[in-house]
């Protein structure tokens, strides 16, 4: 954990007081202040966290039928969204919140991948897969995603 003396400098923008307790009559000003208008969901986002959610899901899966475990893809896309977002020739530098909508976008990658991958085996080892319907095909991944995120 970064020491309290260090200035906002080391912490890219952040204030002194992000890393520790709040002194008495000290307020903590954050890096996007409520009244602000700050771009979050656009066309940028919407499309590179797509792009990355069709691209991670495949490689999650691939990697759990390879392994039988599951990868997280949030950290890796988050990596990717802040590395584009500093690429020169885009016409501007994508804001904080558009790339927390990228990683938002990301995370479901890995949680709609595994409750595929590790749920729909359970219907062949069930004998269900000759009454299986498209309801079946798209609810057992689902429920199973989310008991998944629940957990």
């Amino acid at each position: 954990m970064p020491d309290a003396g260090s200035g906002p400098s080391a912490h890219h923008g952040l204030p002194d007081n992000a890393f520790r307790e709040l002194n008495p009559g000290e307020a903590y000003r954050p890096i996007v202040p409520p009244g602000a208008s700050v771009p979050e969901v656009t066309s940028r986002s919407v499309v590179f966290g797509l792009a990355m959610t069709v691209l991670f899901s495949l490689a999650v899966a691939y990697v759990a039928l390879k392994l039988g475990q599951g990868i997280e893809s949030a950290i890796p896309i988050a990596i990717l969204a802040i590395g584009y977002s500093a690429l020169p020739w885009l016409s501007r530098r994508s804001t904080i919140l558009e790339n927390v909508n990228v990683v938002t976008f990301g995370a479901t990658a890995g949680i709609v991948v595994g409750g595929s991958v590790f749920v729909m085996p359970a219907v062949y080892i069930l004998g269900l897969e000759a009454r299986s319907g498209f309801l079946q095909i798209f609810l057992v991944p689902l429920l199973g995603a989310a008991l998944g995120s629940c957990s």
